[in-house]
Parts: structure tokens; sequence; C-alpha cells
């Protein structure tokens, strides 16, 4: 096989197998497990966002480890979350709002979306700067740029493949012509002359009969 059709070949299987595994990670749930810190004022909070294809749950829990009081937390579409940050009368998801310095959630993610999964201080505890303890699972099919870019990539690989296959089987086809070797004459062979051309035969005189 020629360079390019074994450099087709080979970013054809890297690009099928790389397709592969992304799409299959966005089948894996998400597990976060961190401390997080919400600063002190009546408008800070903080939080997370994750993007899904197809909806799953969001399911975990929290405890306020520094700042005393309780914390709030609130699940929320892309719509209800760009609401609540423009001031605009917002809502949550079902089961997607809780308080206190211990909490647990199990949310529904309803279709594709932005979700976003906010804390924020609870009611007299805005001065105060508090540090959450976070964990929680997102399952579902995302996002969705790993899922498309899985799903490309393996059409790539595939096309590639099919393109290196069908370059061999054509280089197969095109069988290199063999040069015949080329021998001098030898010494010893004399070149005979060839034949000199049969003479003539003499005209003979034209006679018309009656």
């Amino acid at each position: 096989m020629s360079d390019k059709t074994v450099a087709f070949a080979i970013v054809g299987v890297l690009a099928l197998l790389g397709g592969i595994g992304a799409f299959a990670s966005s089948f894996q749930p998400a597990n976060v497990s961190n401390d997080i810190t919400i600063p002190a004022g009546r408008e800070s909070y903080i939080g997370y966002a994750f993007s899904l294809l197809v909806g799953g749950t969001a399911s975990g829990s929290f405890a306020v480890l520094t700042g005393g009081g309780g914390a709030s937390m609130n699940v929320m579409t892309d719509a209800q979350y760009r609401a609540w940050i423009e001031g605009r009368p917002s809502e949550t998801l079902p089961a997607g709002s809780t308080s206190g310095s211990f909490g647990q959630f199990n949310v529904p993610l309803p279709g594709t979306d932005t979700f976003h999964l906010v804390f924020t201080h609870d009611l007299g505890y805005e001065s105060r700067q508090q540090v959450i303890h976070v964990v929680f699972m997102v399952s579902g099919i995302g996002p969705p740029s790993v899922v498309v870019g899985g799903i490309v990539a393996q059409g790539i690989g595939t096309m590639l493949i099919a393109l290196a296959a069908w370059r061999r089987g054509r280089e197969t086809l095109q069988r290199p012509t063999r040069n015949l070797p080329a021998f001098s004459r030898p010494s010893w062979m004399k070149r005979e002359p060839s034949p000199a051309p049969p003479e003539q035969l003499p005209q003979l005189p034209y006679r018309r009969t009656e």
C-alpha cells in the first residue's frame, strides 16, 4: 500500500475509536464532590451548569461547613436561570428547591437543555461567607457537543477507512508493467544484410492484334 493509503487507514481507525469512546462517555453519569464558597452578599451565589441531550436526574446532598446557618439549593432550566439572574419572576423544577444547613435532593431533568444547580444564602445569613460541601450525580445523555462530536468522528473514521480500502483495491488492480531487459548484440553476431529487391522484369513490346 502507498503511504497515503496507510495514512488514511490509520487516521480513520483513530477517528472511529475516538468517536466511539466519546459517544459512550456521554451515557456515563457525571459525579461531583466538592467544597464551594458562597461569598458574603445578599445577591451572591455559586453553582454548576450541565447540558444534556436527553434528560435524566440530578441527585445528591449538601452540608454547610463554615459560616453557620443554612443555604438554599435550586435546580433550574436555562430559561428559569436567565429569568432569575435578571431579577424577573422565576420558578424551579419540581422538587428542585430545598434549604437548610443540610439537604438532599433528587430532581428529574426533562428534555434537552442546560440545567443549573445554584446555591444561595438562606434568609438572615446574607452577610456571611459560607463554605458548602456538595456531592451530587447527574445522569442522562450529554453534553450535546460530545454526543454530536462522537457521531461525526465515527462517520469521518468510517469514511476514511472505506477510502483506504478502495485505494488499496485500486492499487492491487493496477499491476506494474515489467521492464524487459535490453540485450546488446555480441561481437560475434554478424548482421545479415537485407535481401536486395527483385529486379524488374523487362517490359515486352505491346502489340495490338486485330
